[in-house]
């Protein structure tokens, strides 16, 4: 029984939870708005998702989504196909632009900051590291670790590339040379990555992007 129950999960999660359907559009090279329905990927729901795999896949989506057309094509969105999408899922509306990770790739990032001066963007992967049983009635959750890529975008369009499984110290490096251009921030930067500094690696740099677009 428990084995036919698992094998239920296991086909549910694959099948019924794998993707969902939401109305929204893209953005063309041409600046036209070109609304589709997209297929929108969903985690597995014994991974880091909850019982009805309610949590979508961004990570899934970085380097493409599905989409059907007016006509009912079904095609696959590229990042050198738009500049970035839009679609609408339990009344949440959430945004994907099409910028580079590096010199030479280009992927769907979400957007972290969004200011005048520059903005933040990401993508984030999560890497299973197993089961952790907590609480009085042995509750089993799943452990993951957050692997981020974050691409740094000023007015003139210079970028930085950076990815959190780098050396502290060589993030702080190569974020002052991308804000040279201000001593205020590089002196806050060196606070932030002061030796033993604490507190979570996205929070610190998106701290950084926001005191540079307010200052």
């Amino acid at each position: 029984m428990k084995a036919s129950f698992a094998g239920l999960l296991i086909f549910i999660s694959t099948t019924c939870f794998s993707q969902i359907k939401a109305r929204g559009f893209y953005v063309s090279m041409d600046n036209d708005s070109v609304w589709v329905t997209f297929k929108i990927p969903k985690k597995p729901i014994n991974e880091t998702s909850d019982f009805f795999g309610n949590k979508i896949d961004f990570s899934a989506m970085r380097e493409g989504v599905e989409i059907i057309d007016s006509s009912g094509n079904v095609k696959q969105l590229m990042p050198s196909d738009s500049k970035g999408f839009v679609f609408t899922n339990n009344s949440t509306v959430y945004k994907l632009f099409a910028k580079p990770v590096n010199e030479d790739h280009w992927c769907f990032l979400r957007p972290e900051v969004m200011g005048k001066k520059m903005r933040l963007l990401y993508f984030m992967i999560e890497h299973p590291r197993g089961k952790v049983t907590t609480g009085a009635f042995g509750t089993t959750n799943y452990s993951t670790l957050e692997e981020y890529y974050w691409t740094f975008e000023k007015h003139d369009r210079t970028y930085l590339f950076l990815r959190s499984t780098m050396k502290e110290k060589e993030i702080a490096r190569l974020m002052k040379e991308y804000f040279n251009d201000n001593p205020e921030i590089q002196e806050l930067i060196d606070k932030k990555f002061q030796p033993f500094a604490f507190g979570d690696l996205s929070k610190r740099i998106k701290s950084i992007v926001e005191a540079y677009n307010a200052n």
